[in-house]
């Protein structure tokens, strides 16, 4: 059984994904926000409050995707797709 054992944002909808398998997966989640429980996720400040549960993501409003999912709609990330820098990683860097 898959499951996400990463996420880092990467920026509007987009996230980058490690699964238990090992591959980082770029996912698009933003045709998938229509309707339902996944509406309220389109208010980007809601999209942006998530953690990994056991087995997924999991944002702050209680809505997840089954992570088999996220894999299969996921893309192989390329250089354009590299996670924001934390907080920390851009202090380091402005402190070189």
């Amino acid at each position: 059984m898959i499951r996400v054992v990463d996420v880092d944002y990467i920026k509007d909808y987009t996230l980058s994904i490690t699964f238990s398998d090992g591959v980082t997966k770029v996912v698009d989640l933003q045709p998938y926000l229509n309707g339902g429980v996944f509406e309220q996720l389109k208010d980007l400040s809601q999209f942006r409050q998530y953690g990994l549960n056991h087995w997924t993501i999991e944002w702050a409003c209680g809505v997840d995707f089954a992570p088999e999912f996220l894999y299969e709609i996921g893309n192989y990330p390329t250089t354009e797709d590299s996670p924001l820098p934390s907080a920390a990683e851009e202090q380091q860097h402005y402190g070189d």
